[in-house]
């Protein structure tokens, strides 16, 4: 019945994080918000009340009409960026070259084509500038924060 849907939904905080999609062991915690204001929790309710499923939206198969509280990524209380959880653990190592406010130009590739093998791109001051990687590439169109 829907009262009783209702009312088990209301007294969840959310539903579970799918960590199928999430996964939960690695540097980049998902989660929810500890307590939830009754607005929100009543906005769940009645989404649910109309026929959406209560379930993670970010999971793999997220149902078309899905609610749920918001998820974040915090840590210890406090914002677990991209930066924090990736980035930063590995600032200083010998083979991460960081360049910011720089405009790939093009990939790199092995003579068959089948790996990259680095990249060319301006740095700031618009100088052409060459990066080879032995390993792998990584791109951010955008922020990495």
């Amino acid at each position: 019945s829907s009262s009783s849907s209702s009312s088990s939904i209301s007294s969840a905080a959310a539903a579970p994080v799918d960590a199928s999609a999430h996964g939960t062991t690695g540097p980049l915690h998902v989660s929810y918000k500890k307590g939830f204001f009754e607005g929100p929790k009543k906005f769940v309710s009645v989404c649910a009340e109309r026929g959406a499923t209560h379930a993670d939206y970010n999971g793999r198969q997220p149902p078309p009409k899905v609610v749920n509280h918001h998820q974040f990524t915090i840590k210890d209380g406090k914002r677990c960026s991209t930066y924090t959880a990736f980035l930063q653990p590995n600032i200083n190592r010998r083979n991460l070259e960081i360049s910011t406010e720089s405009l790939v130009q093009r990939v790199t590739l092995s003579k068959d084509r089948t790996r990259v093998t680095g990249v060319e791109y301006l740095d700031k001051s618009g100088h052409v500038r060459h990066s080879l990687a032995s390993e792998e590439v990584i791109l951010a169109a955008g922020a990495y924060h």
